[in-house]
């Protein structure tokens, strides 16, 4: 039976080019020497380190394997004696400095420099960046006759160590010892655990992994964006890189595949944030004044509502404008539609309901629902770049200046729900658009900002489920005349019922759309906007763009088409001015 063929290494090559050329034999006998010196040297990091991935001989000789892999046979035969003993070298020695000598722990402590001295030296335990490689010499005298290339030995070290990707950086037996890791080591030993496959070759690299969980993915997507930069650098730079007799090029990334609970992700956005420039954040506390009053976030999710009914009434009434339209309508010419061409049960159809409810601990929860457009993948995205708006999407623009102008949205997502985070550090949005349900987790940047999208059905209707729970201590209660702050019922869930009403009330009281205030989903109060009703073109004096027509209560009411509004006037008023002006 034939003897499976050993993979020849960097060390076996080491030993053959010393026996070849005596006047080698020197590094040979450094290297075993220290070899055996860095392996009981390593063993002592974890003292140091115990919530880290390992650092200790089998990282060591993973950085080894990984650097033969990627140079491959014919490539490692052509290495000088000095690059393949420097090469071993590297790979021993590169975590030296988070060694600590307890000598040295003792005198820095007490030193009063020892946080900046601490900063500085945890900073340089980071890579390089990637530039600094090309600022070392292409090649340097070696040992003896030989020669040395600092730039290659760095950028093999950089692809070896970064490739050390595998489930066996973590000591299983640690956390037993040093209790729960912190979360940032939880979700580094999470990607290790997570890699099901690596395939490291002279001409590729295969990688895949499976997630647990969202920040598991992220830390693994971190990593995979790090090794996608570094084999970019190292193909363009590869010239500039390697000696001259190895050739070749540099190994490409041809298979990166990430998996969360098996599934695959849903267009990359489990690293998804909230974003905002500095410019607009500083417009929004100086302008907007949102930060004065804490239940103004409610004022920004009805608007947010509204304008998602908006653009889906738009898109219905080009589908089936003899649906949703009067009889005496222009179907043909939708974008001077007034508010009265449209049937009163069309907008019943669009209705934003605000249900309220208390959970436990103090706690209360509000959903605001509409049956609008829906948010898809797209829309959380756009929602994440706070500060842009709607004009800022051409085919959303285009859409936008077709409609009327009573009915065109106001704004994007992003700034409105950034107001939630005044009395929640999470909420969740439920959404269906036309292509599926999606569950959206949305964090403050206190909370590192991450916006989690998960599709399942969630939601059955079309349509948007904003939901907020909040300390009940999170909500101002404003100081009215017949508020008492220390009567029986300050502070209570009535109280607080009642606030929101009545703010609501004052919010919405233009809206286009009803707004059905619920409590439990049991019907508080339902506010909506009839004034448009009264006027039709064929029941009304038309004047230039004002409609007119009378009252019940001894007045006139004036429709400027031109500005989409209603006003009242008394007939009495009407009459003294006259009188005056005779």
């Amino acid at each position: 039976m034939e003897t499976p063929k050993t993979p020849y290494g960097l060390e076996e090559h080491l030993s053959t080019l010393c026996q070849q050329a005596p006047q080698f034999k020197n590094l040979h006998s450094s290297w075993e020497l220290n070899k055996r010196s860095c392996v009981s040297a390593l063993k002592q990091v974890a003292q140091n380190y115990p919530h880290y991935s390992v650092h200790d001989e089998l990282h060591s000789q993973n950085v080894v394997s990984n650097m033969e892999q990627l140079l491959g046979e014919d490539r490692l035969c052509k290495l000088s004696p000095t690059d393949t003993w420097r090469l071993l070298q590297l790979a021993y020695l590169h975590d030296f400095g988070m060694l600590l000598l307890y000598d040295n722990i003792e005198q820095e402590w007490e030193s009063a420099d020892f946080q900046e001295y601490l900063l500085g030296q945890l900073s340089l335990l980071h890579t390089c960046n990637q530039e600094d490689v090309l600022k070392l010499d292409y090649i340097s005298n070696g040992y003896a006759a030989d020669y040395i290339h600092p730039r290659f030995l760095a950028e093999m070290l950089r692809l070896g160590d970064l490739l050390d990707a595998d489930n066996s950086r973590f000591e299983p037996t640690a956390e037993l010892v040093t209790g729960e890791l912190p979360q940032d080591s939880a979700a580094h030993k999470g990607k290790h655990e997570a890699t099901i496959h690596l395939l490291i070759t002279p001409e590729q690299i295969e990688y895949r992994a499976d997630c647990p969980n969202h920040s598991v993915y992220r830390e693994t997507r971190v990593f995979l964006d790090w090794l996608e930069s570094e084999l970019t650098f190292a193909a363009i730079n590869w010239l500039s890189l390697i000696p001259k007799e190895l050739g070749g090029t540099a190994p490409r990334l041809t298979k990166k595949e990430l998996l969360l609970n098996g599934k695959p992700d849903i267009e990359n956005t489990s690293d998804l944030r909230f974003g905002i420039s500095q410019e607009k954040a500083f417009e929004i506390i100086e302008g907007s004044g949102i930060y004065n009053d804490k239940m103004i976030f409610l004022r920004e999710l009805i608007q947010n509502a509204e304008d998602a009914s908006k653009i889906q009434l738009w898109r219905d009434l080009q589908k089936r404008p003899d649906l949703y339209l009067v009889d005496n309508a222009d179907k043909n010419d939708l974008s001077h539609l007034q508010p009265y061409d449209i049937k009163a049960e069309a907008f019943d159809s669009y209705k934003i309901t605000v249900d309220m409810r208390q959970e436990p601990d103090e706690k209360f929860r509000i959903r605001i629902i509409d049956r609008g457009t829906g948010m898809s993948v797209d829309t959380v995205k756009q929602m994440c770049r706070v500060g842009t708006s709607y004009h800022q999407d051409k085919a959303r623009r285009r859409e936008i200046e077709a409609m009327p102008a009573w009915l065109r949205p106001t704004a994007g997502f992003g700034i409105g729900l950034q107001s939630v985070f005044l009395v929640a550090p999470v909420f969740t949005i439920y959404s269906r658009p036309e292509e599926g349900a999606i569950k959206v987790t949305v964090e403050s940047r206190k909370k590192e900002g991450y916006v989690q999208i998960e599709k399942g059905e969630f939601w059955e209707e079309q349509g948007t489920c904003v939901e907020v729970v909040f300390d009940q201590l999170q909500i101002n209660i404003p100081m009215k005349k017949s508020y008492d702050p220390f009567g029986e019922d300050s502070g209570t869930a009535d109280t607080i019922y009642k606030d929101f009403c009545d703010n609501m009330k004052h919010w919405v009281e233009l809206s286009w759309f009803p707004v059905d205030i619920t409590q439990d989903c049991l019907l508080l109060k339902k506010i909506r906007n009839e004034l448009w009703n009264d006027f039709q073109p064929g029941d009304c004096q038309q004047k230039g763009p004002f409609l007119v027509t009378q009252t019940t209560y001894e007045g006139i009411q004036v429709w400027d088409r031109r500005l989409t509004r209603c006003s009242i006037l008394s007939l009495v008023l009407m009459h003294l001015h006259r009188s005056i002006c005779l």
